[in-house]
């Protein structure tokens, strides 16, 4: 059951090179394609962000490590006070697009529907050149943005009151600004900055807060206060 009191942070991201979230696989033309919606858009999905920002607070150490993302040892575990959401790519209008939405009726989501294809060549087994062969992958381009939320839930205290410190999502914001995402981060792809960030505590046994979640877009195109 989720806790009442949490913290919502709407993040908007620009990659300033570019990004590869690959499916495991390729279509008739590419070796292999980037991951989109069912709208045939750029997507990021949230298990990816968080596994970054785990892995860059690692040196938090590991109380605070498993308090934040959960664990599971054997019998014992928790669930994880930090949810991501996918992040959805934005249009001509610096906004971010809904789900499914038809790449045709914008052309720059057109564009990043189909992608930046980039040749390799292919190596073998023992990591040399395989022969002319060649490896062809698609890539969203530099430039891109996106816009995705982080909630991150109060806990209980040793009395079982919802207790909230504003340190933790400080520390996860910082991490969030110096990761890299998605594929190939050694070879530079993946790095983004923040363009902007919008940041507010809900209470929902307060009438207040309860009014401003109802009336939040899910969709990720309105301010959070």
């Amino acid at each position: 059951m989720r806790t009442l009191l949490f913290e919502l942070c709407r993040v908007t991201i620009e990659f300033s090179s570019p990004l590869t979230i690959g499916t495991g696989g390729g279509d008739d033309l590419r070796d292999s394609i980037c991951l989109t919606d069912a709208g045939g858009l750029p997507t990021i999905p949230g298990t990816s962000v968080a596994g970054a920002l785990r892995h860059a607070l690692a040196g938090e150490g590991k109380v605070w490590i498993q308090d934040i993302f959960g664990f599971q040892e054997k019998q014992d575990g928790a669930s994880s006070r930090l949810q991501v959401s996918w992040a959805q790519v934005h249009g001509s209008g610096d906004r971010p697009v809904a789900f499914r939405s038809d790449p045709g009726e914008d052309p720059l989501l057109a564009v990043l529907a189909a992608g930046v294809d980039r040749d390799h060549v292919r190596l073998n087994g023992a990591g040399v050149v395989d022969g002319h062969g060649k490896f062809d992958e698609t890539l969203v381009p530099a430039g891109a943005r996106f816009t995705l939320d982080l909630r991150l839930d109060a806990h209980q205290d040793e009395g079982g009151e919802p207790t909230l410190d504003t340190a933790d999502m400080d520390r996860i914001l910082g991490a969030l600004a110096s990761v890299r995402l998605g594929g190939r981060t050694r070879r530079g792809y993946g790095e983004f900055k923040v363009i902007r960030l919008l940041r507010r505590r809900f209470d929902l046994q307060r009438d207040e807060d309860r009014m401003s979640w109802g009336m939040l877009n899910r969709a990720l195109e309105k301010k959070v206060m």
